[in-house]
């Protein structure tokens, strides 16, 4: 999927808690290790986004290039779609398919026309993260804080900001979101 119109361009990375929840996680109440927890969350966002197909926050009305296989659009955290035209914005048909649940985001667009990519505009993203993706975040950034206070101040080894370096519990919680890769 490719992203281009007037909102947050698809890919790009919003942190996923704040500065003032990561310390409420940690019962800190003063500032001497803000550079640090905010280095820790910078690091933690980036590595969700890039692990997992995580919404657009905030959501935008935008339109985006998809590309179709057959004819189905998937639509990641899409919550309405008002047009789609080929790449000459010539209209096509399409009907909606929505997420197993009705609070679910629309899953699919089923569309009449030829493989290829084609224009959707529509609202992506949500308003805020899903809890258990913040709860997520949370998790990794005590568990890192916590390998940072052990390794001491700079020390390479205090945490990993890898893939494998993100919690059991925090992997648990982002369950819904695993991507089978084969």
């Amino acid at each position: 999927m490719s992203g281009s119109g007037t909102g947050t361009p698809a890919g790009a990375t919003t942190t996923i808690i704040s500065l003032a929840d990561a310390k409420a996680a940690l019962s800190i109440t003063d500032t001497t290790d803000d550079t640090l927890l905010t280095r820790l969350i910078t690091e933690c966002s980036a590595l969700f986004a890039e692990h997992w197909p995580l919404p657009t926050v905030p959501a935008v009305t935008e339109t985006r290039t998809l590309h179709t296989t057959g004819r189905t659009v998937f639509l990641p955290w899409a919550s309405a779609v008002t047009a789609v035209t080929d790449l000459d914005e010539v209209a096509i048909d399409f009907d909606t398919v929505p997420g197993e649940r009705s609070t679910d985001p629309i899953r699919w667009l089923h569309i009449h026309t030829r493989e290829g990519y084609v224009h959707v505009t529509g609202t992506f993203g949500l308003a805020a993260y899903p809890a258990y993706v913040t709860a997520a975040a949370i998790e990794t950034v005590k568990v890192w804080y916590k390998r940072a206070q052990v390794g001491g101040p700079g020390s390479e080894n205090s945490y990993v900001g890898r893939v494998e370096a993100i919690p059991k519990a925090a992997l648990d919680f982002m369950a819904p979101l695993q991507i089978v890769r084969v």
